[in-house]
């Protein structure tokens, strides 16, 4: 049971931290498509 908590929590923690740096990174993508294009 606490191994299961844990590995939950930690997908929560990956989740939270993963997702803010995906939406930058193709935020950034983004901006750079439309300055080269």
């Amino acid at each position: 049971m606490k191994a299961r908590i844990y590995a939950m929590t930690w997908r929560v923690l990956h989740y939270v931290c993963c997702l803010p740096a995906g939406a930058m990174l193709g935020f950034l993508l983004v901006q750079l498509w439309r300055v080269t294009k």
